[in-house]
């Protein structure tokens, strides 16, 4: 029968329209599912950020207000939660005391979790300096060169410490390549050189030095004494 054809035909093409339809919807339910789990996802990683920085902030505010001890509790509390924060570690040593193993033991975990913040780098080598371990000094010193070369403050103690272990020819050297880097305290760079020299017995690179450090600051009464 024709017509009962045309109409089993028109029936089946019904049947594919709506199966396809259906996986149309079905995909398009998956597509929002995924789409809602992940604007989820975001939202929780945010507001656990957002949570973070906040106590991150509180602490700080109690370093500054001198509560020593509620910093270094909210630190210790957020490095329990998020164990990779390196900011956490950075926050507890400046709660530690000065020179203190706990102290060392933190900056060099902010540097294993971020191998480029100069501020730990400069933290080590300072506080090997104040500790009268020169030799460790530079050793540090010169890491934190190595991870920013435009900045002077490296340079500047790995010369002094140099200048303490009697290495007198390195840290000229060193502190020539920091004068340039820092012209801000040109004078103070140009008196220490001054003093390799004269500990080096050379009256006149001393006199140089420090001649170009009384140009610099003419009424330094220090570098007048000198003179």
């Amino acid at each position: 029968d024709p017509i009962a054809f045309l109409l089993t035909d028109s029936a089946k093409d019904t049947d594919i329209e709506l199966k396809i339809i259906k996986q149309k919807q079905l995909r398009q339910a998956i597509v929002l599912g995924a789409t809602t789990c992940l604007v989820a996802v975001s939202l929780t990683t945010l507001i656990g950020s957002m949570s973070r920085q906040a106590n991150l902030t509180v602490a700080a505010e109690k370093i500054s207000n001198g509560d020593l001890k509620g910093a270094n509790q909210d630190y210790e509390k957020i490095i329990k939660a998020e164990p990779s924060n390196w900011r956490a570690y950075m926050g507890h040593a400046n709660t530690m005391p000065l020179g203190s193993a706990e102290r060392m033991s933190d900056y060099k975990k902010v540097l294993e979790l971020k191998p480029d913040e100069l501020t730990a780098a400069m933290a080590i080598a300072k506080s090997y300096f104040d500790l009268k371990e020169y030799s460790k000094a530079v050793e540090a010193a010169e890491k934190a060169i190595a991870i920013d070369r435009s900045s002077p403050e490296p340079l500047k103690l790995k010369g002094q410490a140099q200048l303490r272990l009697l290495r007198f020819e390195q840290a000229v050297e060193t502190l020539k390549k920091a004068m340039p880097l820092d012209t801000r305290h040109a004078d103070e760079i140009s008196f220490m050189i001054a003093n390799c020299y004269r500990d080096m017995r050379q009256q006149k690179n001393q006199l140089a030095y420090l001649n170009k450090a009384i140009e610099i600051t003419p009424n330094n009464p220090v570098y007048l004494k000198d003179r």
